[in-house]
């Protein structure tokens, strides 16, 4: 028996093991897309290994990409599957679109108080937040009175991503 079989064969082992614990204690239904992807992993798993004995080098890493782009999609579905556990608890507060995530360019006009403007500073990077949802990076350009007593007029543009050179 051979190193590279011992490994495979206790990566399988080890998936199997938590695919059964999963099953005895009904946590497939709380994360079916992980349990799914343990599923598929378990059969990728011991379809690549049989191919990398079987088939030449060429077939075994056309195959391997092909199984690597849907091991990621499956990572992916994964990730968001136990980031919206850890906010169950909270997914009734949170905003209707909020697992839609957008970074927009916003530019504008903010209409701020006297005791709102001692609070911001010109030239200073700030997260705009809307009410519709919308929000981006945005540095505030300079502070000016409106017409209105109290009240100010703050220019905002989008904040620019200084590239290295």
């Amino acid at each position: 028996m051979d190193w590279d079989f011992a490994v495979v064969i206790g990566g399988m082992a080890s998936e199997l093991a938590i695919i059964l614990l999963m099953i005895r204690g009904r946590s497939f239904r709380t994360f079916p897309i992980f349990s799914f992807y343990l599923c598929w992993s378990l059969f990728s798993d011991s379809f690549l290994y049989y191919v990398r004995i079987r088939y030449s080098s060429d077939s075994f890493f056309l195959i391997y990409l092909i199984q690597l782009v849907i091991d990621s999609v499956m990572i992916f579905a994964v990730l968001v599957e136990l980031g919206w556990s850890v906010l169950r608890p909270i997914r009734n507060s949170l905003p209707k679109y909020s697992w839609v995530a957008r970074e927009w360019v916003l530019a504008g006009h903010l209409h701020l108080t006297t005791d709102q403007s001692q609070l911001v500073e010109t030239d200073r990077p700030y997260r705009l937040q809307l009410a519709d949802g919308r929000a981006g990076q945005v540095i505030l350009s300079r502070i000016t009175v409106d017409g209105k007593p109290g009240e100010l007029l703050a220019d905002f543009q989008p904040k620019r991503v200084c590239k290295a050179s």
